[in-house]
């Protein structure tokens, strides 16, 4: 097996570990979170809460799988571990930045919208 290969069977690995554990973790630490902004609607909250969760899934998949056709080729294994965390680095980043974008909006919603 060559390095391009491992490459892309590590990339996906990483990704994949990446978007499952980060989405379940912002999915149960933010639904009281949801919650607490829906407070008449527990049902409404738990539904936006899952298409939430739904989404950042689609978001995440698709920007990897875009990045996958964008891998450089490598020749050794320290390029491998560049190009790795260059990729998956920018997947984490991109996601923090959307991650406080809710937040932020949610917070909105909450100020703009009071019961």
């Amino acid at each position: 097996m060559n390095y391009v290969i491992s490459l892309y069977v590590i990339y996906l690995l990483m990704v994949a570990g990446v978007i499952a554990v980060a989405g379940w973790q912002i999915y149960q630490a933010g639904k009281p979170f949801v919650r607490m902004i829906f407070s008449g609607d527990r049902q409404k909250a738990d539904w936006i809460s899952g298409l939430l969760l739904t989404g950042y899934y689609l978001v995440c998949t698709g920007y990897s799988f875009t990045v996958l056709g964008s891998l450089p080729a490598v020749a050794g294994l320290p390029s491998m571990i560049g190009v790795l965390s260059t990729w998956v680095g920018r997947l984490i980043l991109i996601l923090s930045v959307l991650h406080y974008c809710n937040m932020m909006m949610f917070s909105l919603w909450k100020r703009y919208h009071k019961a």
